[in-house]
């Protein structure tokens, strides 16, 4: 029984779209890989697979074994937060500081504008 694996999703798109505007043709197998980031890249540096597709992490150690393409999606960190369904306050900026806190950033204005006021 000869059963064909079908591989498919964002990245694998990407490449696809990617290999096909490049100027010359390429022929490639896509083997689905079920293990961990790291035993890829350590996979590709060794040279036992040409490539990796996918979302990969670079990490300097990483960086290191192996070069990564520029990133085509943009990278970054977010929060997810219960949404609050009060009012904005537009006075949330007070609650950063402490009273002390407060105290000193009005007392160097105080200095600062009477320094500047001097000259």
């Amino acid at each position: 029984m000869n059963r064909k694996t079908h591989i498919s999703g964002f990245s694998i798109d990407v490449f696809e779209a990617a290999a096909g505007l490049l100027p010359y043709n390429i022929t490639y197998k896509l083997i689905p890989f079920d293990a961990s980031s790291d035993e890829l890249i350590k996979k590709v540096a060794r040279q036992s697979l040409d490539v990796a597709i996918g979302d990969l992490v670079t990490t300097t150690g990483h960086n290191q074994r192996v070069d990564f393409s520029l990133p085509y999606l943009e990278p970054g960190f977010m929060m997810v937060t219960k949404a609050k369904t009060k009012e904005l306050n537009l006075w949330w900026f007070v609650r950063l500081f402490t009273p002390w806190m407060w105290v000193m950033i009005v007392a160097l204005n105080v200095l600062i504008w009477d320094y500047c006021l001097d000259d």
